[in-house]
């Protein structure tokens, strides 16, 4: 089974409730679109846990792309450049609930955090998949200024990891493939509650606002081989 997940935010505990909820085995796949860290306790913790699983792919999202604007000059993998150089990418990096992925990081050795850079700087920005008779595009926030014409490699980051999806439009007209998205929490886009995955127009949007459950977000997954949602 193939399943995906978006914006777990330094959350262990619900990633490890929700591979629980899944039954998650060897045989499985996840992939993970993006936001793995900052504002939850966690962050260090999840990208450990993910990194030892040969069945879990990690999507970039635009924390990832933060974070390593940032990491490599607080580790010492380009010393080179000074605090003042990068004085605003980290500003916004804490602006974004770097804080607590930076804490949770000084929790381990300077080799592990080396190692989960160098996991970071390797992600994928997109994925494309086949399951079943479905096709998938998954990326973190969306297609911004989407031409069909257009191959994906030729979107810049900012426009797949920054965007804000509009869901109004069917990108195609294939009634089986699909964009799947994580980014913007699906409590701004419908005022459901519990917040549900959205879909429409061929555009489903899986980031359930883990990252504000205290205002009642949580965590959701899709399972793509019959497109049955799982909530923790």
């Amino acid at each position: 089974m193939t399943y995906v997940i978006s914006d777990i935010h330094g959350s262990y505990e619900s990633f490890i409730k929700m591979l629980k909820l899944i039954g998650f085995s060897n045989g499985d796949r996840l992939i993970i679109l993006g936001d793995i860290c900052d504002r939850g306790t966690d962050s260090a913790e999840i990208y450990l846990d993910v990194m030892k699983r040969k069945n879990v792919l990690c999507l970039k999202g635009n924390h990832e792309l933060m974070a390593v604007s940032v990491l490599p000059y607080m580790s010492s993998l380009e010393p080179k450049k000074s605090r003042s150089q990068y004085k605003g990418d980290y500003e916004r990096w804490m602006d974004n609930g770097g804080e607590a992925t930076l804490l949770s990081l000084y929790r381990y050795s300077d080799s592990a955090r080396i190692r989960i850079l160098e996991y970071i700087k390797e992600m994928p920005l997109y994925l494309e998949l086949k399951v079943g008779e479905r096709e998938f595009i998954l990326v973190h926030a969306g297609l911004e200024g989407y031409e069909e014409s257009k191959p994906l490699d030729s979107y810049t980051p900012k426009q797949l990891l920054w965007a804000r999806q509009e869901f109004d439009t069917r990108l195609w007209e294939d009634k089986n493939k699909f964009l799947i998205v994580g980014h913007t929490p699906t409590m701004m886009i419908s005022r459901q509650a519990p917040p549900m995955i959205y879909k429409k127009c061929g555009i489903i949007d899986i980031d359930c606002g883990e990252a504000y459950r205290r205002h009642g977000g949580r965590l959701g997954c899709l399972r793509l081989d019959d497109m049955e949602e799982f909530y923790v």
